[in-house]
């Protein structure tokens, strides 16, 4: 019987492949520049619902509490940096509690990373040391063909009870790489087609008759 066929995806539809082979249903995040592409292609997939959160403390915690309701895995989606500090409280009180929690994260280039000291990036930090001295799990992605373990070895922590955080540098989201052919995997990220006139005059009314319109793109 001859292997399965291999196809090229980007590193972050290998992450939510990973997710959906695991069996993921919900995700809970603040989406970062660094994460966008990966939680606009999760949230597209059929079965599979995303929550955004206003802060990234707030998405960890939605993801424990439904991990704990539920006996599922629970996933928060971070930016790099910051975002992933500001979810270490909640993080800790997960671990505290033995959930099963993954959470994805940016994190800088190998380039920012492997700078020499005194060179300052303003959302770099030590994400891995930050989250190991947090007594926390820590997978790292270091090279695209190496991803799919990665993700692997992450999710099978999780999934055991552990929280882990799983840094994918912001380089590698887009970057190529080998997968297996799945059937019925997950499919393209669909298109959007341009608005008609009638949305454009709906949208014009709601902005006529606000007082403090407030626009997210």
């Amino acid at each position: 019987m001859s292997a399965p066929s291999a196809t090229s995806a980007p590193v972050y539809e290998a992450i939510a492949r990973g997710l959906l082979d695991a069996g993921v249903e919900r995700a809970f995040g603040l989406m970062g520049e660094d994460t966008a592409r990966l939680t606009t292609y999760l949230s597209a997939q059929p079965g599979v619902a995303y929550y955004g959160a206003r802060h990234e403390g707030m998405a960890v915690a939605m993801a424990d509490g439904y991990a704990r309701l539920s006996g599922k895995l629970g996933v928060a989606v971070l930016s790099r940096g910051p975002g992933l500090v500001n979810g270490l409280t909640a993080a800790i009180a997960a671990r505290k509690r033995g959930t099963p929690l993954l959470i994805i994260a940016g994190d800088s280039p190998a380039a920012e990373r492997l700078a020499k000291v005194g060179e300052r990036y303003p959302k770099h930090v030590r994400q891995s040391a930050i989250l190991e001295a947090c007594d926390l799990h820590s997978e790292t992605v270091v090279g695209v063909e190496d991803a799919p373990r990665v993700v692997a070895s992450a999710i099978a922590k999780a999934q055991a009870g552990a929280v882990v955080g799983l840094n994918i540098p912001t380089d590698l989201f887009g970057a190529e790489v080998e997968l297996p052919e799945v059937p019925n995997g997950p499919g393209p990220l669909p298109t959007v087609s341009a608005p008609g006139e009638h949305d454009l005059d709906a949208v014009a009314g709601l902005l006529r008759a606000s007082v403090r319109p407030v626009l997210l793109a």
